[in-house]
């Protein structure tokens, strides 16, 4: 919406790329943004390629620190070297489309270790640290 408000072109393929590559852990903010701000740059200049570099990077912000962490951080129960490590695995394994779907796929396993006996000394591993009180 915020696209389109500033007028960027084919702001709705961006917004939906963007809703992609949210899924992709540490890159896919910088891969989403990439192609609006770009043409934010050859429309308005570099005052509106930093105009539409912020809005995405604030409504990110905001999605990633506040709503993503309330709604979901005590269910996935994954440490974040977990899902870097994850990231690097899942895309060697599958190329980028194992990036996109690098968490949902830890998370299968991790559900499946969790079920076995034998494995489920793995799954403190994956698991972020305790916090102390």
């Amino acid at each position: 919406m915020i696209l389109y408000l500033e007028g960027i072109d084919f702001a709705i393929l961006w917004g939906i790329l963007t809703f992609l590559f949210g899924y992709v852990p540490y890159l896919g903010f910088f891969l989403a943004a990439f192609p609006p701000t770009l043409l934010g740059l050859f429309k308005y200049g570099i005052t509106g390629a930093f105009a539409v570099f912020a809005s995405i990077w604030l409504i990110n912000a905001l999605v990633e620190n506040i709503l993503f962490p309330s709604l979901a951080g005590k269910s996935l129960k994954l440490s974040p070297s977990t899902v870097f490590l994850s990231l690097i695995y899942w895309t060697y394994v599958l190329g980028p489309s194992g990036a996109l779907i690098a968490v949902p796929l830890t998370m299968v396993v991790k559900m499946l270790m969790e079920r076995s006996e034998d494995m489920s000394w793995m799954v403190k591993f994956m698991e972020p640290g305790q916090e102390k009180s």
